[in-house]
């Protein structure tokens, strides 16, 4: 059983592009979780306000899968919003 406030460094060999491209993407969501946003809702939320072309139906779509780790298309968009929070 783990605890919840233990925090474990994980190191990954990523073994093609495409599993490069999925744990960038586990990173930056880990980074928005060490920010606060513990919850789906506020980092939809957020994030639609800062990239007007993910405020859709659709973009919320996307932005949920990625919440749920099930798409990873969005990192280099993220990793703007990201900057600028960590930023301001």
């Amino acid at each position: 059983m783990t605890n919840k406030s233990m925090k474990k460094s994980i190191e990954i060999t990523a073994v093609d592009d495409e599993m490069a491209n999925r744990a960038y993407a586990l990173w930056l969501l880990n980074e928005f979780r060490a920010l606060g946003f513990e919850s789906r809702k506020a980092f939809v939320n957020v994030v639609m306000d800062y990239l007007p072309e993910l405020n859709s139906f659709q973009g919320g779509c996307r932005l949920n899968n990625f919440w749920a780790s099930r798409e990873f298309g969005l990192s280099e968009e993220l990793e703007k919003v990201l900057e600028h929070l960590k930023n301001s």
